[in-house]
């Protein structure tokens, strides 16, 4: 359903129901024509009974596990389930469906699907080459190369957020290792610029939401960072690590008492350590005793 929406839900609920339903009928008249009349001595044998008893447990032991797990997300799984679905679909040995005009169509609807897929996959890759190319340079830190090929992707496919989540990564990086206000400002910028064509296609990605407003930290833009980091945390507020980055944003800006209470809520979300999150010289710093009052 995330994936696919309410259009591709409803396509598997109906894909399920025809398959489970032509294999329960099948199931039926195994049970009907083949051994509905033996003599109480005979034994019961039918490789079609066998066969489509093994794919409906089958399928309903996928439907179990696919309550807690992603089970056709690998590719091995889906391959053997569209096998066992084609068990479920197929007509009995002895059953012979009258042709139809549609069913020439029918036939080639699938082959056509494939060079369609054939195709699109084709008219994408020079864009997929650059991106991967992008990726590895930017994880192995050549960081100009990194722009160069992330550039490179953006001119083959302007739709992807990814090309342009790490092009803006790779200017971010570029600043971060600048030595000067004056080289790092431009590199800052452009990864801003990068962010939010990314944001500006899918607006939820909680990473990209972080990276931004990391930047506009660092450009001193800090009103436009807090409601960022406020976006970000609206979106997931569950979610620990966002509220660890909106408390170092806090510690920055002299906001600490509201610094504290954002790392207390991570901390409260989470077990894992979030002190690599936030500046240690921040979390660990004393508190400042309270002025005493002095009487008049």
């Amino acid at each position: 359903m995330a994936e696919y929406g309410i259009i591709g839900g409803v396509g598997m609920g109906l894909f399920l129901l025809v398959h489970l339903g032509h294999g329960w009928r099948r199931f039926t008249s195994v049970l009907k024509r083949d051994l509905g009349d033996l003599d109480y001595y005979e034994p019961a044998r039918s490789d079609d009974l066998a066969l489509v008893i093994g794919a409906l447990s089958a399928v309903a032991a996928y439907l179990a596990h696919s309550v807690v797990d992603f089970n056709l997300h690998i590719p091995g799984n889906a391959l053997t389930f569209a096998f066992i679905f084609g068990i479920l679909a197929s007509p009995r040995s002895d059953e012979k469906p009258a042709p139809t005009r549609l069913e020439p169509l029918f036939r080639l609807a699938v082959p056509a699907l494939g060079v369609w897929m054939l195709l699109v996959g084709f008219t994408k890759y020079p864009a997929e080459r650059w991106y991967e190319k992008a990726r590895v340079a930017l994880r192995d830190r050549r960081l100009t190369e990194s722009v160069a090929y992330a550039e490179k992707a953006v001119a083959h496919g302007t739709r992807n957020p990814e090309f342009w989540f790490h092009l803006g990564e790779a200017r971010r990086a570029l600043g971060l290792s600048a030595m000067t206000t004056a080289d790092r400002q431009p590199q800052f910028l452009a990864a801003v610029a990068a962010y939010e064509r990314s944001l500006a296609i899918f607006p939820y990605d909680e990473h990209v939401l972080v990276r931004l407003a990391q930047t506009q930290d660092e450009l001193g833009r800090f009103a436009e960072a807090s409601k960022t980091y406020r976006i970000a945390i609206d979106h997931d507020p569950n979610l620990a690590v966002l509220h660890a980055y909106y408390a170092q944003h806090l510690f920055r800006v002299g906001r600490t008492d509201e610094a504290h209470e954002s790392f207390a809520r991570a901390t409260q979300l989470s077990s894992q350590n979030l002190r690599r999150i936030v500046d240690p010289d921040f979390l660990d710093a004393p508190s400042e005793p309270p002025h005493p009052v002095t009487a008049p």
